[in-house]
């Protein structure tokens, strides 16, 4: 899911689950991760230009 606000979206989730509960004993949590995916680009520029150029 898109988030604004990985400090206060993604992470307190993260920390949650590493927290555990009931369904901890059956399962184990392999990997987690946080990704950045550019917009669309507008004609005459290139994708992820203003991603990587603000």
């Amino acid at each position: 899911c898109w988030q604004a606000d990985p400090l206060r979206g993604f992470v307190p989730v993260q920390r949650k689950l590493d927290r555990g509960d009931a369904l901890s004993e059956y399962i184990r949590h392999e990997a987690s991760g946080l990704y950045a995916v550019p917009g669309g680009a507008a004609k005459g520029e290139y994708v992820g230009q203003r991603l990587l150029e603000g």
